[in-house]
């Protein structure tokens, strides 16, 4: 179910059309999914789930998310570079390469790769 969620989700934010969006990112580990699509520069979609330990699964989806980056500290970017605000909760990431690390006070929490041939 997931999977079809999912292709479903890329084929509808494809159908967008801009000069270097959308740009997907995807998280994958043992027991979270998640996915993060910038369609301009102040929209994105974050979508997040994780089956805990008693194997329930927890899902949280938000069209409407926004997005920018830090303001730079004398031309230099700062850590964290990219904050992302959903309707319930915000966060915060930094570039490294072609990947979105997800950091906050306790440190990095997650490692986003950039889907490519997803448009």
């Amino acid at each position: 179910m997931k999977k079809i969620l999912v292709i479903l989700f890329l084929l509808y934010t494809g159908a967008a059309i801009a000069s270097n969006y959308p740009i997907f990112y995807e998280r994958f580990d043992e027991k979270v999914y998640s996915l993060i699509v910038f369609h301009d520069s102040k929209a994105c979609t974050y979508l997040y789930s994780i089956t805990r330990e008693n194997k329930t699964t927890w899902f949280y989806y938000d069209r409407n998310a926004t997005w920018g980056y830090y303001t730079k500290i004398k031309g230099h970017s700062r850590r964290p570079s990219i904050w992302i605000k959903t309707e319930k909760f915000s966060f915060d990431y930094f570039e490294k390469d072609s990947t979105l690390i997800e950091i906050d006070k306790m440190g990095m929490q997650g490692k986003y790769i950039r889907v490519t041939g997803a448009q």
